[in-house]
Parts: C-alpha cells; structure tokens; sequence
C-alpha cells in the first residue's frame, strides 16, 4: 500500500517466469526470492529502472499458496538499501503469508458461490435469480429503454429423447451461445 499506484498497476496483471523480477520469480518458482540488489540482479532487468527511480534498493518475495499447493499470490518486502530480510522480518512474513492464504482462499470461495448462485451451470449465462433481481431494478422510465425476449426450444424433450440429455444439453449450449452473440454487452439470461 505505500507503494505509488502507478508502479503497482504497472506490475500487476505481468506473466510470471525466471526474470521477472522477485514476485515473477517468487510465483514462477514456488520459493522465496532474495534480490539483495536491484541495480545488478539479472531477474529485475526489465524494471529496474521503475524500481530505483522510487528509491527501491532491495526486493524479498514470498509466494502465498493455496490449500491446492498452488501459488495464488506473492508477498513482498522492498528495501531502501540493498539487503536482505532480517530474522524478525523472515517470521512476520511466514505468519503474514499463512493469514493471506486463509483471506484468499476464503475469498475465491465466495466469489466462487457468488457466481453458483448467479450463473446457469449448463449455458454460462445469467440465470433465473439474476434475472428476477435484476429485473426488480431496471427502470419504468423511459418506456421501451429495455425489452424482454423470450425463446422456447420446441422439440427438446424429442431431441433428449431420441439423442439423450448430452445432445440436448449441446443444443441447448449452442442456442445460448447464439443468443449471446446476437446481443453482445447486454445481459443474456
């Protein structure tokens, strides 16, 4: 957070690898990653001149796994003189990286049921309780600045039938596709 938002947009959302910088690396690898000197380490080539204009000496990046194992985040300590991280720095990020993990974690999950909840398993698309939600909050005024289409699929119970419920959940899947291409950036339902 003491960091300037433009250095920190400028970093997030990088592809990870073996040079790019400590976090990259840290994600990259799955270990920790000790830069002592920004100036002369080969893995902070691409942003070392961001870095040092900031007055950034010295970056250590811990990755944060998930309960997978997988790395989910990185947890970094920058340094105004080149150096390393010292034993009371090492242990406050050991418990730091476990309590960012839970709030992760716990977080992914609840996105993860926020979608359940609001998306139809088999299309991708909104479903019915995102549909009756947000159609308690569309406006009455001005009349016509919202419409409402409805499609039956005839036949499927012949298709389910004849085919099985996979062909009808195809059909079904590639009729909800069109739709969604036929109104791109409206809400599909």
């Amino acid at each position: 957070p003491s960091l300037p938002e433009a250095y920190s947009a400028a970093l997030d959302g990088l592809l990870i690898g073996p040079e790019v910088g400590s976090c990259g690396s840290a994600a990259w690898s799955g270990a920790p990653v000790e830069v002592t000197d920004i100036a002369t380490d080969p893995k902070w080539a691409l942003f070392r001149d961001a870095a040092l204009t900031l007055g950034l000496k010295a970056c250590w990046s811990t990755p944060v796994l998930g309960e997978a194992g997988n790395v989910v985040a990185t947890f970094a300590l920058y340094f105004a003189e080149p150096r390393g991280p010292n034993a009371i720095e090492r242990e406050a990020v050991e418990a730091s990286i476990y309590l960012c993990s839970i709030a992760i974690e716990r977080h992914n999950r609840l996105v993860e049921l926020e979608r359940r909840a609001n998306i139809d398993t088999l299309t991708g698309l909104a479903n019915r309780a995102t549909f009756v939600r947000d159609l308690a909050r569309l406006p009455i005024h001005p009349a016509g600045s919202w419409g409402l289409f409805i499609i039956d699929l005839d036949n499927l119970k012949v298709v389910n039938d004849n085919f099985g419920h996979s062909a009808g959940d195809i059909l079904i899947q590639a009729v909800a596709a069109r739709i969604e291409q036929g109104a791109p950036g409206e809400k599909t339902y």
